[in-house]
């Protein structure tokens, strides 16, 4: 599942009105019709997320459950967030915040249909709180130099942090079950835990089974020499 994100910046006495155009049920993608003008896409603006400052880059990853800050590369005049998946912060949403077609509002604006919004005014950035269940966050922009002109930024993806150690894949590949055993017999599994990084080459069961007639059995009993045949393998 992905995080959609979509900032709108509208400029003009008419943006009064938007928020209405905006209900939960239509999506704001190039072609669909905002402002009497169907959107179209821009790459002159861009949207990216930062982690306590410093730029997340759009493909990096993110790690579950943090709080992160979506910031667009211009100060519109009026914005409005949208994050789909994660937690959008409510914090300085603006009056025009919800629709008055689906009775939504700012508290709870689109969650039932998985996303959240918040519009603001002459601000260019917003925290949410990334996700738990390791799924996508995907952003994009929609902003609006006038009355009718909206332009959509492309998306910009973060992808989970990956958390699983060497052992973990080790156990979870069936094909590498002998690998398993050695390295619990000596000792290293706590050791390939640990802070990485770690880049293994991994000899899979028919390895180890075309090693000549009793290696193996000699090697799994003498464990000095298997924690060397291991290590050099890391």
């Amino acid at each position: 599942m992905r995080i959609a994100l979509i900032l709108l910046a509208f400029i003009g006495d008419e943006v009064q009105a938007v928020p209405t155009l905006l209900e939960c049920t239509r999506a704001l993608e190039p072609g669909v019709e905002i402002m009497s003008s169907n959107a179209v896409l821009s790459t002159s603006v861009t949207v990216s997320f930062e982690r306590d400052g410093e730029t997340v880059a759009c493909g990096g990853e993110y790690i579950p459950g943090e709080t992160l800050t979506v910031v667009l590369s211009s100060t519109p005049t009026r914005e409005m967030f949208e994050v789909t998946g994660g937690v959008l912060s409510t914090d300085g949403c603006g009056a025009y915040t919800g629709s008055e077609s689906d009775g939504t509002n700012e508290e709870n604006f689109c969650i039932d249909l998985g996303f959240s919004r918040c519009p603001k005014q002459g601000s260019s950035s917003q925290e949410m709180v990334a996700p738990s269940d390791g799924s996508d966050i995907t952003a994009k922009v929609g902003f609006a130099n006038g009355f009718g002109t909206v332009s959509i930024t492309e998306t910009c993806t973060l992808v989970a942090a990956n958390d699983d150690t060497v052992v973990d894949l080790v156990i979870a590949t069936d094909d590498l079950s002998i690998l398993e055993d050695a390295v619990v017999l000596a000792e290293l599994a706590t050791t390939l835990s640990g802070d990485g990084p770690f880049t293994v080459f991994a000899p899979n069961n028919e390895a180890f089974q075309n090693l000549p007639e009793g290696v193996l059995t000699t090697l799994l009993n003498d464990i000095p020499a298997l924690t060397d045949v291991l290590l050099y393998h890391v």
